[in-house]
């Protein structure tokens, strides 16, 4: 059931950044859009394409309703990203370091790492 409640909490703070989200959700809400991505994107290449007059899984198809889903998902992720960062007592400002090849790699790890235990200034 931890699955399904993160990714209700994933849609239920949609646009909140206050607070925190520990690892295990994140990590939840992250595969469930993954999860639907590719199951969108099997759902574009087997249906939407032929129907659309394209063969099944061509790629000039465009693949609208996957490409639909990512924009969907996209805010809810950079504000479970920045909850995330928030439970390592880092600030949200850390995801604009994904943009450079040297700062992935500690916000890569500031998303995997365990948050911090108790009270910390992002705590709600």
């Amino acid at each position: 059931m931890a699955f399904f409640r993160a990714v209700a909490d994933g849609f239920r703070n949609y646009f909140s950044v206050k607070g925190r989200a520990n690892r295990r959700d994140f990590w939840f809400w992250i595969a469930f859009c993954i999860l639907v991505w590719l199951l969108a994107t099997i759902v574009d290449g087997a249906v939407i394409g032929p129907a659309r007059g394209y063969l099944p899984f061509e790629h000039e198809a465009g693949r609208p309703l996957a490409r639909s889903l990512l924009a969907l998902f996209f805010l809810p992720t950079v504000t479970a990203a920045v909850r995330r960062l928030h439970d390592s007592d880092k600030s949200g400002w850390w995801l604009l370091a994904g943009f450079t090849v040297i700062g992935l790699i500690p916000l890569i790890y500031f998303l995997l790492k365990s948050g911090k235990k108790g009270e910390n200034r992002f705590s709600s």
